[in-house]
């Protein structure tokens, strides 16, 4: 066994099996260095780290104001997939609870290029951050990282993640996180918990079956829970726990609870909303929904397009032009102009210096 299969099978070690999987399948699709994915690309100078920082803080504000807006306006059912425990969340929110949004980006840096790329955008899943944070931080410490390394050093979404979401609330705050022992995100969700615990906070986390709620506070095992980051859907509103659902919302109402990602986040799961977004910001793409009659343009702009379904999640689908050779671009293009589900094209967003 060589050093870098040993780096493999140390890392197997300390990956759940699921993501371990994840990262064979990447390895063996491409090159890692031409993977368009976030997972590989944040390897990144002081400078470049504070300037994406940055620029990821400013779109979490806009994306947060946008979302508001949606909320009180009305508008968010409309983005809604058909599902009764989530459209009952959003209709039972609204603006006086105050939401905050948060996101997971997927990006790509490109250093020769000064290019930062958001790729991807979805808030109902933030604990990814967790599993993703930890992994790169591991990553690091293993020979067959570094041979990939031009610089020592890992940007991460978190930091910018505690500033944009955390900012309100008070450094003695407890927070919990709420996942289903069952749920496949679990452990995504310890990883995020020890990011929290890294950074100074009270963390807990607990199945949402253990939450007894009163008119004064949300309390877990005793202990009183300030806020609440959850990674759960329409499990709260369904038998047997759809007391949890209801007391959240309540105790969000009345001011005792902080949700940080709420019931109402998951209709930025549709990625078509992003034409709706003012693109008054860098690092805001230019978004439209994909049609027949914008195939030849894709193809004549190719490193300038990214093509995604609209509806799906995880990276699933994604074509990106830049990183995929002009027949396979155009013949990708075609089959989501023509697909039955609905596809968007997105314009890559520089990052500026």
């Amino acid at each position: 066994m060589n050093e870098a299969e040993k780096s493999l099978a140390r890392l197997a070690e300390r990956l759940s099996p699921e993501h371990f999987r994840e990262l064979e399948s990447m390895k063996s699709e491409s090159l890692w260095s031409d993977v368009p994915l976030w997972l590989w690309s944040p390897i990144l100078s002081d400078a470049e780290v504070e300037m994406i920082a940055g620029h990821t803080e400013e779109l979490c504000k806009a994306l947060l104001d946008f979302g508001r807006k949606e909320l009180a306006e009305g508008r968010a059912t409309d983005w809604l997939p058909p599902d009764p425990g989530l459209r009952k969340s959003v209709a039972a929110d609204g603006p006086e609870t105050d939401p905050c949004f948060n996101w997971r980006f997927d990006f790509l840096w490109e250093r020769r290029a000064n290019q930062l790329t958001f790729l991807e955008v979805n808030a109902g899943d933030p604990s990814g951050l967790g599993w993703v944070d930890v992994f790169t931080r591991d990553m690091g410490e293993h020979s067959l990282w570094r041979d990939f390394l031009a610089e020592g050093r890992c940007f991460s979404l978190f930091d910018s993640l505690q500033r944009a979401t955390l900012q309100r609330v008070g450094c003695k705050a407890h927070i919990c996180l709420i996942s289903a022992a069952s749920c496949t995100v679990s452990s995504d969700v310890r990883c995020l918990g020890k990011l929290y615990e890294r950074s100074g906070w009270k963390v807990s986390l607990a199945d949402p079956g253990e939450f007894p709620f009163s008119e004064d506070a949300c309390s877990l095992k005793g202990e009183r829970v300030d806020v609440i980051f959850r990674d759960t859907y329409e499990e709260l509103f369904w038998p047997p726990r759809e007391a949890v659902g209801e007391g959240i919302i309540q105790a969000q109402k009345a001011g005792k609870l902080i949700v940080l990602n709420p019931l109402s986040a998951s209709f930025w799961d549709i990625k078509s909303l992003w034409s709706r977004l003012p693109s008054t910001l860098s690092t805001v793409p230019a978004t439209r929904h994909l049609g027949m009659t914008d195939v030849e343009q894709m193809v004549e702009e190719r490193e300038r397009w990214v093509i995604k379904p609209s509806h799906d999640y995880g990276g699933r689908g994604v074509s990106c032009g830049y990183a995929t050779e002009p027949g396979k671009w155009r013949e990708a293009v075609l089959q989501a102009a023509g697909a039955s589900r609905e596809f968007i094209a997105q314009q890559r967003a520089p990052g500026g210096s």
